[in-house]
């Protein structure tokens, strides 16, 4: 979150909101995983393993929210 001058406390409410903080959550049917719910069909550049790894994913969601990409979780809609 820091490094990408993200609130940490808005990171924590998407995690625990798509995955209640399990890293190794499975959503959708079977296609979003880990602690962020990386949804794989709409990124096919990332793996499962790459899913399922907190770092990465923790990574993911703080770049992506620092980039104005909140809209790729449902629940940083509702925060």
């Amino acid at each position: 979150a820091n490094k990408n001058g993200v609130n940490d406390a808005w990171m924590w409410s998407i995690v625990s909101c798509e995955s209640g903080g399990n890293p190794k959550a499975v959503g959708d049917k079977g296609t979003s995983f880990g602690l962020v719910q990386i949804h794989l069909p709409a990124h096919p550049n990332i793996t499962r393993d790459q899913a399922f790894d907190p770092h990465f994913a923790l990574s993911y969601l703080a770049e992506n929210l620092s980039l104005g990409r909140s809209s790729l979780w449902t629940c940083a809609r509702r925060v």
